[in-house]
């Protein structure tokens, strides 16, 4: 126990309280960072939090009327590229689609969480998504599914790594109606990242 009714702080035989009572800190840090270990025998310091393999991420989009019947020439980013030797790894989505209560929307299309390669896409989710049909309804309505175990998906790496994902019109035509332009439809995946 150290003098002066201070107590001794000790990682590996390294006082971080000094005998004299003084506290020997850290600096001032941004929010949002985490103390972190720099070694043996050293102070920590704050870190940015790590976004790295196995944290589960969320992600979510609101897309208005004209978003929806644009989806096919201009697909909506839900996630951003993760980086250098980075897969994103999808684990549920959900669709939450609100009826503006004016005019539905014609000519449906499935739509759905793809990844982006150099303007072509792959369907990295495996999910059962919304009919057709489904968008071109006059009620609300909300979906969700979780990837399934037994889904297997090959494809060449250059689809998969570092790779953001969109949100598309898979159709071979984009939506139309809702002259209002007052339907809406809500995205949200849940997902890790993993480093190769």
């Amino acid at each position: 126990m150290a003098t002066n009714n201070a107590i001794e702080l000790k990682d590996q035989g390294t006082a971080y309280v000094s005998t004299t009572g003084a506290f020997e800190g850290v600096d001032a840090s941004t929010a949002g960072f985490v103390l972190t270990s720099n070694g043996t025998n050293t102070k920590p310091t704050f870190q940015a939090a790590s976004s790295g393999s196995g944290e589960i991420l969320s992600a979510k989009v609101t897309l208005t009327s004209a978003q929806i019947k644009s989806l096919l020439a201009t697909p909506i980013e839900l996630i951003a590229a993760p980086g250098a030797d980075k897969v994103i790894m999808p684990i549920s989505v959900y669709y939450y689609f609100v009826y503006g209560g004016t005019d539905a929307f014609t000519n449906g299309q499935i739509i759905a969480p793809l990844t982006n390669n150099a303007g072509t896409t792959t369907n990295i989710v495996e999910f059962t998504f919304p009919a057709a049909s489904v968008i071109a309804t006059t009620s609300a309505f909300q979906s969700s599914s979780l990837r399934s175990s037994a889904t297997v998906l090959t494809t060449a790496p250059t689809n998969m790594i570092n790779r953001n994902v969109i949100i598309k019109n898979t159709g071979a035509t984009e939506i139309t109606g809702n002259a209002a332009n007052n339907n809406t439809l809500e995205v949200a995946m849940t997902y890790y990242v993993w480093t190769l």
